[in-house]
């Protein structure tokens, strides 16, 4: 977008975890519980010349080219699709492995530069920018997206807000499947018509108030702006939502949500509903009936951590 766009976005509790063990020879082992599988190669080369599902790690480490033998393992505490920026996570996460044994450590912004460059450059996976900056630097962030650079600005909240966010925001998986590729190229798309750019320009200003409410505290106001959010959202492409995704945020606005929005590009995964605090119990109660049950998370603030232990080295 010629003009820049913003987000704001925060890390939660739901992990990604990688172990990474170098190896006394050339040979190379991935064991990914998340896609439940596990394969073997002779060598890096070797993993190059494979065609199989582990196409994001061949590409990270095309960039990466380790030249030692390896053990990878990974694990994560959200499904696959899920619009919380899951795999990026385990790009950024792979890459804290490898800098762990590099004596030239790379800085936060050229960890994020380079799951970047892995997942939509090298991949071609369209996408924004936003999930591999997030799990480097954690906490609460304001990013604006500039034709030059991306500027990462941590905001800083009082302690009561964060708290209040926390029992007022509310996850629910949605069970539906989701390709955020085709979304984010069907937007690309549809970027030509000037309504569309009209929209994109009105949701990038809205982003700056919603910061301006979370600063200030006005969490009421933030809540309601996720409403108008999200009927932003929805308007640029077709693929966003469906028929049993609107029935569902229809359902809980009438039944207590100020104001909600599907995570990630859209399409299924998880919807984050705000609820006033007394008003909780009623749209808890409500979404169980209607086959939802929550996902409890609390938020992080410390972003991606790594860290060498003993049995890695053994």
């Amino acid at each position: 977008m010629a003009e820049g766009g913003a987000v704001i976005n925060a890390t939660i509790s739901l992990y990604c975890h990688v172990m990474l063990r170098p190896r006394g020879d050339l040979k190379i082992t991935i064991d990914s519980l998340d896609l439940d599988e596990s394969v073997s190669y002779d060598d890096l080369d070797d993993l190059f010349g494979k065609l199989d599902n582990f196409d994001l790690f061949r590409s990270l480490l095309k960039l990466i080219k380790p030249n030692f033998g390896f053990d990878l393992s990974v694990n994560s505490d959200f499904p696959s699709g899920s619009g919380l920026g899951g795999s990026s996570s385990v790009m950024v996460a792979v890459l804290g492995c490898f800098n762990e044994f590099r004596r030239d450590k790379w800085n936060d912004y050229e960890l994020a530069e380079m799951a970047f460059q892995a997942e939509r450059l090298n991949m071609g996976i369209s996408g924004g920018w936003q999930d591999q900056y997030a799990p480097v630097f954690g906490g609460f962030n304001f990013i604006e997206f500039k034709k030059d650079n991306n500027l990462i600005h941590p905001l800083r909240l009082k302690d009561r807000t964060i708290l209040d966010l926390q029992e007022n925001l509310v996850l629910f998986e949605t069970t539906s499947g989701r390709n955020s590729g085709s979304i984010h190229n069907d937007q690309k798309t549809n970027m030509q018509d000037k309504k569309v750019q009209r929209l994109v320009k009105k949701n990038v200003t809205h982003c700056y108030e919603m910061r301006e409410n979370l600063l200030r505290g006005n969490l009421t106001e933030f809540g309601t702006g996720l409403n108008l959010s999200w009927k932003l959202k929805r308007q640029l492409s077709n693929k966003i939502s469906n028929d049993d995704l609107d029935d569902i945020y229809e359902y809980a606005m009438a039944n207590g949500a100020l104001g909600g929005k599907l995570l990630g590009a859209g399409g299924g995964g998880f919807f984050l509903f705000y609820v006033k605090t007394f008003s909780k119990n009623s749209f808890l109660s409500a979404m169980k009936n209607r086959g939802l049950s929550q996902t409890l998370f609390h938020f992080d603030h410390d972003g991606m951590q790594s860290w060498t232990n003993r049995d890695t080295l053994k």
